[in-house]
Protein backbone atom coordinates (compact mmCIF):
# COMPACT_ATOMS: atom_id res chain seq x y z
CA UNK A 1 0.00 0.00 0.00
CA UNK A 2 1.15 3.14 -1.36
CA UNK A 3 1.51 5.98 1.54
CA UNK A 4 -1.28 9.55 0.77
CA UNK A 5 0.88 12.25 0.24
CA UNK A 6 -2.26 14.23 -1.10
CA UNK A 7 -3.46 17.42 0.67
CA UNK A 8 -5.01 17.22 4.08
CA UNK A 9 -5.25 20.93 5.27
CA UNK A 10 -4.02 24.67 4.37
CA UNK A 11 -0.84 26.22 4.07
CA UNK A 12 -0.05 29.18 6.35
CA UNK A 13 0.32 31.22 2.41
CA UNK A 14 -3.49 30.11 2.32
CA UNK A 15 -4.44 31.24 6.33
CA UNK A 16 -2.36 34.90 5.72
CA UNK A 17 -4.35 35.51 2.61
CA UNK A 18 -8.02 34.75 3.68
CA UNK A 19 -7.06 36.67 7.16
CA UNK A 20 -6.12 39.70 4.92
CA UNK A 21 -9.23 39.16 2.67
CA UNK A 22 -11.15 38.87 5.80
CA UNK A 23 -9.43 41.85 7.18
CA UNK A 24 -10.24 43.99 4.43
CA UNK A 25 -13.54 43.67 3.98
CA UNK A 26 -14.36 44.02 8.11
CA UNK A 27 -13.13 47.89 7.75
CA UNK A 28 -14.83 47.93 4.57
CA UNK A 29 -18.22 47.80 6.61
CA UNK A 30 -16.63 49.23 9.79
CA UNK A 31 -16.66 52.45 7.57
CA UNK A 32 -19.95 52.22 5.94
CA UNK A 33 -21.22 51.73 9.48
CA UNK A 34 -19.56 54.66 10.45
CA UNK A 35 -20.87 56.65 7.58
CA UNK A 36 -24.19 55.40 8.06
CA UNK A 37 -24.85 56.43 11.95
CA UNK A 38 -23.27 60.03 10.87
CA UNK A 39 -25.99 60.42 7.81
CA UNK A 40 -28.38 58.94 10.93
CA UNK A 41 -27.48 61.57 13.15
CA UNK A 42 -27.81 64.35 10.34
CA UNK A 43 -31.05 63.49 9.28
CA UNK A 44 -32.20 63.86 12.98
CA UNK A 45 -30.61 67.11 13.11
CA UNK A 46 -32.72 68.56 9.84
CA UNK A 47 -35.70 66.95 10.99
CA UNK A 48 -35.70 68.71 14.44
CA UNK A 49 -34.64 72.35 12.60
CA UNK A 50 -37.33 71.78 10.01
CA UNK A 51 -39.83 70.97 12.85
CA UNK A 52 -38.53 74.06 15.21
CA UNK A 53 -38.72 76.16 11.91
CA UNK A 54 -41.96 75.52 11.12
CA UNK A 55 -43.66 75.94 14.80
CA UNK A 56 -41.97 79.36 13.95
CA UNK A 57 -43.45 79.80 10.81
CA UNK A 58 -47.00 79.18 11.99
CA UNK A 59 -46.98 81.02 15.17
CA UNK A 60 -45.94 84.14 12.70
CA UNK A 61 -48.74 83.89 10.15
CA UNK A 62 -51.66 85.48 13.05
CA UNK A 63 -49.55 88.45 13.42
CA UNK A 64 -48.13 88.65 9.52
CA UNK A 65 -50.72 91.05 8.84
CA UNK A 66 -49.94 93.51 11.13
CA UNK A 67 -46.62 95.37 10.45
CA UNK A 68 -43.01 94.87 10.31
CA UNK A 69 -41.44 92.23 12.99
CA UNK A 70 -37.93 90.69 13.44
CA UNK A 71 -36.38 88.90 16.37
CA UNK A 72 -34.57 85.92 16.70
CA UNK A 73 -34.11 82.87 19.38
CA UNK A 74 -31.87 79.99 20.28
CA UNK A 75 -33.88 76.70 21.07
CA UNK A 76 -31.34 73.58 22.25
CA UNK A 77 -28.89 73.88 19.76
CA UNK A 78 -29.90 75.95 16.59
CA UNK A 79 -30.48 79.78 16.45
CA UNK A 80 -33.61 80.91 14.99
CA UNK A 81 -33.98 84.23 13.38
CA UNK A 82 -37.50 85.93 11.66
CA UNK A 83 -38.54 88.06 9.45
CA UNK A 84 -42.06 89.63 8.68
CA UNK A 85 -41.97 92.42 6.02
CA UNK A 86 -45.01 93.22 4.26
CA UNK A 87 -45.37 94.23 0.74
CA UNK A 88 -48.31 96.07 -0.25
CA UNK A 89 -51.57 92.91 0.61
CA UNK A 90 -48.55 90.79 0.89
CA UNK A 91 -46.54 90.01 3.67
CA UNK A 92 -43.53 87.94 3.44
CA UNK A 93 -42.65 85.35 6.17
CA UNK A 94 -39.47 84.24 6.82
CA UNK A 95 -37.74 81.83 9.08
CA UNK A 96 -34.15 80.95 8.96
CA UNK A 97 -33.05 77.73 11.47
CA UNK A 98 -28.97 77.58 12.37
CA UNK A 99 -27.41 74.46 13.58
CA UNK A 100 -25.00 76.30 15.97
CA UNK A 101 -22.87 73.08 17.06
CA UNK A 102 -22.57 70.83 14.26
CA UNK A 103 -21.35 71.59 10.34
CA UNK A 104 -23.11 74.43 9.55
CA UNK A 105 -25.90 74.40 7.95
CA UNK A 106 -28.70 77.35 7.60
CA UNK A 107 -32.41 76.12 6.68
CA UNK A 108 -34.31 78.95 5.21
CA UNK A 109 -38.49 79.22 5.62
CA UNK A 110 -40.14 81.15 3.58
CA UNK A 111 -44.30 81.94 3.07
CA UNK A 112 -46.41 84.62 1.91
CA UNK A 113 -49.89 85.58 3.97
CA UNK A 114 -52.13 87.46 2.26
CA UNK A 115 -53.57 90.32 4.00
CA UNK A 116 -57.26 91.18 3.30
CA UNK A 117 -58.86 93.78 4.78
Amino acid sequence: MQPNFGRHGLTIIEVIVSITILTVGALALSSAAAGLIRLIGDGARYSSAATLGRTVLESLLPIACDGSATGDTVAGAFNIEWSVRPRGSVSDVVVVVTALRTRPRRDTLLTARVCIE
